[in-house]
């Protein structure tokens, strides 16, 4: 029995659409790919996991996003949660750009957390509160769907998590506010060019760089009356970054 389920799980931060409000996520920190667990262990390592993401109801959200991380490699699983009137379950995707991961690994223990979330719910009077048409959450374990999701591949064996990053940035701008089966065709092979998420180190280089000069800016000026000896600290910082 693994108890791998509970690394990562370290936080689950809810966060919302900047370009359209009218479309909610939850960010989940990474987790790793479990071996099958029993049904006593499976109650027991919920509920050290479940405290990260008390008070937030996955279940209104429209999107669950979760990094996955096993065997140094990244992929992405996107939970989608639909509105009542759709009379549909959530789907899962997963979207691997090399892969290596075992999606039906992946699918059956989110799986799992889906039905044990819902479980809970249900015992604390909660299920009321959640966008899933009613008699689709009453059997919801036999209503949640998996997709496995082809998307453009990474042509190295280093790029899987600028790749999963890329995923995430490219899906929050273009996915509806809620998705459907037919949405399904904004993916594909030729969903980006890969080299645009390998560039990605690049752009975070950048913004890291950017960051930390200002950074060091604010600290000159507030121990320093002289402007010009913020902007020989910034110069010596982008000396010694080059």
């Amino acid at each position: 029995v693994s108890t791998s389920l509970t690394r990562g799980w370290d936080s689950f931060t809810c966060i919302r659409h900047s370009y359209n409000p009218t479309k909610s996520f939850c960010l989940n920190t990474p987790t790793t790919v479990a071996l099958p667990f029993l049904q006593s262990d499976r109650e027991m390592i919920f509920a050290k996991f479940r405290r990260w993401w008390k008070g937030v109801n996955i279940f209104q959200k429209a999107y669950v996003l979760i990094p996955i991380h096993e065997d140094l490699h990244w992929s992405l699983i996107i939970i989608c949660i639909p509105d009542k009137e759709d009379e549909s379950g959530p789907i899962i995707l997963h979207l691997d750009s090399l892969g290596l991961h075992s999606s039906k690994s992946v699918f059956d223990n989110i799986k799992s957390y889906l039905i044990e979330e819902k479980n809970y719910m249900d015992r604390e009077g909660a299920s009321s509160d959640v966008s899933i048409a009613n008699r689709i959450w009453k059997c919801l374990s036999r209503r949640i769907e998996s997709q496995i999701i082809a998307v453009p591949q990474q042509k190295n064996e280093y790029d899987c998590g600028l790749f999963v990053l890329y995923f995430i940035e490219r899906f929050v701008e273009e996915a509806p506010p809620r998705l459907k089966r037919n949405d399904l065709d904004m993916f594909g092979k030729r969903w980006f060019k890969p080299e645009e998420a390998s560039n990605l180190r690049v752009k975070i280089r950048t913004l890291l760089v950017e960051k930390f000069q200002n950074s060091i800016k604010n600290k000159c000026i507030s121990e320093s009356s002289s402007a010009s000896c913020a902007n020989d600290c910034v110069e010596t910082v982008e000396d010694s970054l080059t």
